[in-house]
């Protein structure tokens, strides 16, 4: 019987482990791939480094990449993910690997924000120093083997960092500013890139000034830029005018290469402080190779040079690398390799941006909303993107395209005008789009046919501060900054408006009335997290909105997940709105708890009645998330983390494994997949095995079963369903491990029909079963948990 026991268990285990939820790419390319023209990606190239081979080294946002002469790229060093400590480069993460320089004898040197690491031809990763970097944003390297390490806010000091180790200050006071002179009276503002010239000075790019320090003496000076304004204008010394964030290059004749981010040129800077263009253009961004003014440039950023004088230059967003010869010819010197953009057609060939909007389509498929900000990468104002189809095998097709053109015109969408801001989006069962149109404060439709109309709202006369509230039919009824929608299985549409901070709803018909939340009234709409029923009630931040086939809604709303009832009634089911430490923490309803800092992004209700929530913790760079998990709440307000862990990156497998960028959508297809926006590493992933989970169970076991749910555990948690026969009657719950021993206990007076167990320590992985004693009943034993 022994035997048998121990056999049921292991065979159990071999299951378990076999059968979990697990992310693989649904539509998109793989970001940091290895491999040649067409297979290898990257993802953020930035500090560039040729060595004598021709090959160049890059850092790809956690990584140290390589490409060939032949066009193959390869990782010589890191990780897809933040996060670890020097080592080996196949076992290391490198964190934020930002500025790179070579030694040309084959060693890498590597900055990050609190250090710098080494990492020699074989590999080795070592840290060269750490504290007291605190805010490193760019160095350079001599001869000798000295650093100099340019330092942002708090410090805004240059460090020189000897052969043997030793910090010292080198230029600066610790103030900001653009003063210069020697160490202690010379400042620095933002710095940005460095390079050590040939004439023996560091220049630095200072914000939006280039700056000249002697390695000798720390002495500051500025010689191009105006230390009071940005712009643009060629020139001598301070008459030049430049733009935030420009990286430098060593350009023939002793010459630098600057590259403008915001002007979309490059420039070239004499040590005696000429400024000249090269190629590009600030008032025209976008993509032309050409000659000189001609060019166009997305936003620049690092720049080396080639033995010859060319100079190569990355260009954020699509992540080309461009070639400019010093007569100004510019081509194109790799671009197949990004994942980046907005291409259609099969699973492995579609690209994507940044989806901005994500939710079920008809037929089974997701629809997703890409604005053209996001694509472009180039600056604010830009309106208009792209509505997207992706079929259950990753299939990508353009539904509609919107212009970008700002206004407000119903019509053939190819013609119609859109304000700046679409917030939300769904389809309904007949394949029509609804979008809101925040700075038109309208509901806009657009058919399967493409003509465009107003479904609600679209009073444009209002100033913000006038804003009216009214509900009413149609065109009738007055929104103030229309949000996320939810749309129900009889079509009715739910809208969250920002302004009001309350839910509509709108009918098929164009009827607008409030389902909860401000509805009227001289004292005006208030934020805050408040259940109640109808007005009662109060609403904080609505990141995402779904709803089920009823019209019952859950809402992300800040650090909490409410549900807000057919009939206006709104409960706070997890999370706990007045701790602002916030968290993640796994538990049931207000003893939960959800990222402070990032909060909760996606929200999707799985065919069963289980929400599932995305959330993030942003770091110091606001680009790039710390932490990207998705929780999954039940009706009855039950926490549990399933996909994903305390870093970013890129990383497929088992769920609690897996790691993600910025999760920006979250749909379920009617198979039960998650589907999941993965934003920064421009593709969609998917989450298979949900059911796995076991989330959502009976209210009460029949007679002789002890049911637990999520099997295997998640995050150590699980939920022990009891028999209807002893509910409300004395109960002793013992978890008990494979070898017999009680690890865990509970006496209830009157038992629950569920009862969580999660014991104060988290349980080794292995096998464990719950026994239940009841004086109404025998000892009942629960099948086997595996703990993973």
């Amino acid at each position: 019987m022994k035997h048998f026991l121990l056999t049921s268990l292991f065979l159990f285990l071999g299951a378990a482990l076999r059968a979990q939820p697990t992310v693989s790419i649904l539509a998109g390319g793989a970001p940091f791939a290895d491999g040649s023209t067409g297979t290898g990606h990257f993802q953020r190239a930035s500090g560039l480094y040729l060595d004598a081979g021709g090959n160049l080294l890059f850092t790809d946002t956690y990584q140290v990449r390589k490409l060939s002469p032949a066009g193959v790229l390869s990782t010589v060093a890191g990780l897809p993910r933040s996060g670890g400590l020097p080592g080996s480069s196949s076992t290391a993460s490198l964190g934020f690997p930002d500025k790179l320089v070579g030694d040309g004898a084959g060693n890498l040197y590597v900055s990050t924000q609190k250090s710098l690491l080494k990492i020699t031809p074989t590999g080795q990763i070592t840290q060269l120093v750490g504290a007291p970097l605190q805010a490193a944003t760019c160095f350079a390297r001599d001869a000798a083997g000295n650093f100099y390490v340019a330092e942002d806010f708090p410090v805004r000091l240059i460090r020189k960092i000897s052969a043997s180790g030793t910090v010292t200050t080198l230029a600066g006071n610790g103030l900001a500013g653009f003063r210069d002179g020697p160490v202690g009276v010379g400042r620095i503002n933002t710095p940005h890139s460095m390079v050590l010239a040939s004439d023996g000075y560091l220049y630095l790019a200072d914000r939006w000034t280039i700056r000249q320090i002697d390695p000798q003496t720390g002495y500051i000076r500025t010689i191009a830029g105006d230390t009071a304004t940005d712009g643009y204008l060629d020139g001598q010394g301070r008459q030049a005018r430049f733009r935030a964030f420009c990286s430098l290059g060593l350009a023939p004749g002793g010459n630098l290469y600057v590259s403008d981010y915001q002007n979309h040129c490059l420039r070239i800077v004499t040590p005696a402080g000429e400024v000249t263009t090269l190629a590009g253009s600030p008032t025209a961004a976008g993509y032309a190779d050409g000659v000189g003014a001609a060019v166009r440039f997305g936003l620049l950023g690092a720049v080396t040079s080639t033995p010859n004088g060319d100079a190569l230059v990355v260009e954020a967003g699509p992540n080309r690398i461009r070639r400019i010869t010093p007569a100004g010819v510019v081509s194109t010197y790799l671009d197949s390799a990004s994942t980046f953009g907005q291409v259609d057609g099969p699973a492995a060939q579609a690209r994507f941006t940044r989806p901005v909007l994500m939710t079920n389509g008809t037929g089974g498929n997701i629809l997703l909303y890409e604005s053209n900000q996001s694509r472009n990468f180039v600056t604010n104002g830009i309106t208009g993107g792209k509505i997207r189809q992706v079929s259950s095998t990753g299939t990508v097709t353009t539904l509609f395209t919107i212009s970008n053109q700002l206004g407000y015109r119903d019509g053939p969408v190819a013609s119609a005008k859109f304000g700046q801001g679409i917030e939300g989006m769904v389809q309904d069962a007949n394949g029509n789009v609804y979008l809101t149109d925040i700075d038109n404060k309208a509901i806009r439709k657009i058919s399967t046919t493409g003509i465009v109309s107003t479904v609600a709202g679209g009073d444009t006369t209002q100033l913000p501060y006038q804003m009216t509230y009214q509900d009413g039919v149609g065109r009738q009824a007055y929104f103030g900054e229309p949000g996320r929608l939810a749309i129900d299985a009889t079509g009715n549409l739910y809208m969250y408006d920002y302004y009001f901070y309350n839910i509509r709803k709108i009918t098929p018909a164009g009827v607008v009335s409030t389902v909860a939340g401000y509805a009227g009234g001289s004292s005006g709409p208030s934020r805050g997290i408040i259940d109640g029923q109808g007005a009662a009630a109060g609403f904080g931040l609505v990141a995402s909105m779904a709803a089920t086939a009823d019209g019952t809604l859950y809402l992300a709303d800040y650090n909490t997940v409410r549900k807000v009832s057919p009939v206006g009634l709104v409960t706070t089911i997890a999370g706990d709105p007045v701790d602002f430490n916030g968290g993640q923490v796994d538990g049931s309803g207000s003893a939960a708890r959800f990222s402070f800092g990032g909060g909760l992004v996606a929200l999707a209700v799985s065919p069963n009645g289980v929400a599932f929530v995305s959330e993030w913790n942003t770091g110091f760079n606001t680009l790039i998330s710390q932490q990207t998990r998705i929780r999954q709440v039940t009706p009855d307000g039950r926490v549990s983390t399933v996909v994903g862990s305390n870093e970013t990156g890129f990383v497929n497998g088992p769920a609690l494994t897996a790691v993600f960028g910025n999760i920006t959508g979250l749909a379920f297809t009617p198979t039960g997949n998650l589907v999941i926006a993965d934003g920064e590493n421009f593709c969609l992933r998917q989450l298979s095995g949900v059911s796995l989970l076991a989330t959502h169970s009976p209210a009460t076991a029949s007679a002789g079963q002890l049911l637990v749910y999520p099997n295997p555990a998640v995050s150590g948690y699980c939920t022990a369903i009891l028999p209807a026969t002893i509910v409300g009657k004395p109960v002793t719950l013992t978890l008990i491990d494979i070898l017999g021993r009680p690890v865990w206990q509970r006496t209830y007076t009157s038992a629950p029909a569920a009862a969580d167990l999660k014991p104060a320590t988290n349980l080794p992985a292995g096998l464990y079963y719950l026994r239940c004693i009841s004086p109404a009943a025998t000892a009942i034993n629960s099948s086997a948990i595996l703990v993973p």
